[in-house]
């Protein structure tokens, strides 16, 4: 009775070692910088925007508006081009003011854009150290005026004071319809056409950080505030500071709505980052970006970090080399832009690999993208195992008892994942919108798309 359960017992344990090697499969990836966090993959969506299609030789900078309009900066043809999500030109607004700019006798070579939810539309040339503006909604809309004065009251007490003097009356309210409004043609011309923004030599900035103003600075990105911030952000490549400028209020406008809105000029208010080597820190930046909740997200050459995330209002580094794989110090070659998506998931465009990598909100490595993914077959695999030959005692007596079973086990077809980058040439920039990733790609003079499939299963490529 003994003797036949002792060759039950060996018997299963055979066949469970032999059901799970006929199991197993071979990992997708051998590190974790190729593994995949989750089974979607991004597949491109055709056709690709060529150039000549749009109308651009050269991508400096892509943002995408909160009203879905692409703003691209095209520094050799000195104009800012505004497509449409289906790739054509926008045509149904007037966008003849970021052609051909000239802004107080200087000729322009757009380098970075963005726009901000006041729908005003920034912009820099690489060259001087002076941040332009054009004000798309005033232009849309229709401007009747300037409003130079109005009347104020308190009680019994009527004023008549400039808006901008009207800020620090305190219990006075305005009278409606008793502005004084100007409506020289010139002067308005001044308010619907692009203008000097922030001069680090006016006399505001001077007064704030004289230093700072005589300083040399060469400016390389831009990011708007949050709905809530009256302020942008630009990086200064020279100096190697994130400044953030503020908004003041210059203007009042009447508008052919009969609406009332400020327009602002730009005044320094603080460094939110400075140069250095550390996590937060600035080290020959490359591009930038500003999420939903006013994180900011940048990219740079200098050591040792090449992607960082400041958290909003604090400014404080939210990674760290210890903790998060985007701050490995072999992680990138050459990033050169970012892009945010809805998730807070980071793109990372590295120009040297010819390639975007994709990061979770927490700075852990997913995939890669703008990359030809390619599935390949691991061969069935034979493996052979030695019986296994047992001694038990039984009444004293050795007794030994071989068992017997096929000694060849098949490991079955594995479906691998292979990255090739022989897409992207010397790409420059990228943004996110609406979960579409655009890459442009200058090299090979195009602008790529790629999009999340729910439909791509990494155990199963055809379904």
């Amino acid at each position: 009775m003994n003797r036949k359960k002792n060759i039950i017992i060996l018997l299963s344990i055979s066949i469970l070692l032999f059901s799970c090697i006929k199991h197993m499969s071979l990992p997708t990836s051998p590190d974790t910088q190729t593994g995949l966090t989750s089974e979607q993959l991004y597949v491109e969506i055709l056709p690709r925007w060529d150039f000549s299609d749009i109308g651009i030789d050269y991508i400096s900078d892509i943002f995408v508006a909160k009203d879905g309009r692409f703003f691209i900066a095209d520094s050799v043809n000195k104009k800012i081009t505004v497509i449409r999500q289906s790739g054509k030109l926008a045509t149904e607004n007037d966008y003849t003011a970021l052609e051909d700019i000239n802004i107080d006798t200087l000729n322009i070579s757009p380098t970075a854009v963005c726009v901000d939810s006041r729908f005003i539309v920034y912009f820099i040339d690489g060259q001087n150290d002076l941040i332009f503006a054009w004000n798309q909604f005033v232009s849309e809309t229709g401007i009747s005026g300037v409003i130079d004065s109005m009347k104020y009251t308190n009680g019994t007490d009527t004023i008549i004071a400039t808006p901008k003097a009207s800020l620090k009356l305190e219990n006075y309210s305005a009278i409606e319809n008793s502005e004084f409004v100007n409506t020289t043609s010139t002067l308005l011309d001044s308010i619907t056409a692009p203008y000097i923004f922030y001069n680090p030599n006016s006399q505001k900035n001077i007064e704030v950080n004289p230093n700072y103003a005589n300083e040399t600075k060469k400016f390389i990105a831009l990011a708007p505030g949050t709905a809530e911030d009256t302020a942008i952000f630009v990086m200064d490549r020279t100096n190697n500071k994130l400044v953030r400028i503020a908004l003041v209020k210059s203007q009042m406008i009447l508008l052919s709505t009969n609406q009332k809105i400020w327009t602002y000029e730009g005044v320094l208010d603080e460094f939110v980052a400075e140069k250095g080597t550390g996590g937060g820190t600035i080290n020959n930046p490359t591009g930038m970006v500003a999420d939903n909740d006013g994180n900011i997200y940048y990219t740079q050459l200098g050591n040792y970090f090449g992607t960082h995330k400041l958290q909003s209002n604090s400014y404080n580094c939210v990674f760290n080399k210890d903790n998060h794989e985007i701050m490995q110090l072999d992680q990138f070659q050459a990033p050169v832009d970012v892009a945010i998506d809805y998730d807070a998931s980071i793109f990372v465009l590295d120009s040297t690999e010819n390639l975007v990598k994709k990061f979770t909100s927490t700075g852990a490595f997913d995939k890669f993208v703008g990359v030809t993914n390619t599935w390949i077959i691991q061969p069935d695999t034979n493996y052979t195992f030695t019986p296994i030959d047992t001694t038990q005692i039984i009444n004293g007596t050795d007794t030994t008892y071989t068992v017997i079973y096929d000694t060849t086990s098949t490991i079955k077809d594995t479906l691998i994942l292979q990255y090739q980058n022989d897409l992207l040439k010397s790409a420059t920039s990228i943004a996110e919108y609406d979960d579409v990733l655009y890459i442009g790609d200058t090299g090979n003079k195009r602008i790529l798309r790629y999009t999340l499939s729910d439909d791509v299963n990494i155990q199963d490529p055809d379904q």
